[in-house]
């Protein structure tokens, strides 16, 4: 396993803020992920696309995806902060199971051990991923939306 891994969790978190940071502030006017049926969809694609792209570039880029994801997602803070803040939780733990397979296919490349070995290690993060996503999408509708809160607290 490559414990710069867990160097790269933390990082991944503040890219993600100043994208959203970024986003908001600069009012950029960009689409978010989404393919339009459920939010549980869209969290579950984003998920595997950011275990994917962590097992492609071995962890090391994951910064810049995360960083893209808050420029994606920064149209939603003023709407739901939690939410937006919550989806990161799925995304971190598949980016840090990502980084940790690309490792052990590392080492599997050299020939110095096993893959599958760490089958069942890989599939809980992926899996364990996969299921926060989609829990936290289900949950995403059900959460406070701060843009109607302010209509009814600062009506005419």
């Amino acid at each position: 396993m490559n414990e710069n891994q867990l160097i790269y969790v933390p990082l991944n978190f503040i890219m993600f803020l100043v994208g959203l940071a970024v986003g908001f502030f600069l009012e950029l006017n960009i689409a978010p992920f989404t393919f339009g049926i459920h939010p549980a969809v869209d969290a579950v694609v984003l998920t595997f696309g950011v275990f994917v792209l962590s097992i492609v570039f071995y962890g090391y880029l994951n910064p810049v995806i995360f960083l893209y994801i808050g420029l994606l997602h920064s149209g939603l803070v003023s709407g739901n902060p939690i939410g937006v803040v919550m989806l990161l939780l799925p995304l971190l733990v598949a980016s840090y199971g990502g980084g940790m397979t690309a490792g052990y296919l590392a080492v599997d490349l050299h020939e110095e051990g096993n893959l599958f070995e760490h089958k069942i290690q890989i599939a809980a993060f992926f899996f364990g991923a996969l299921f926060l996503a989609l829990v936290i999408g289900l949950l995403y509708g059900f959460l406070p939306n701060l843009e109607e809160l302010d209509s009814l607290i600062f009506y005419d």
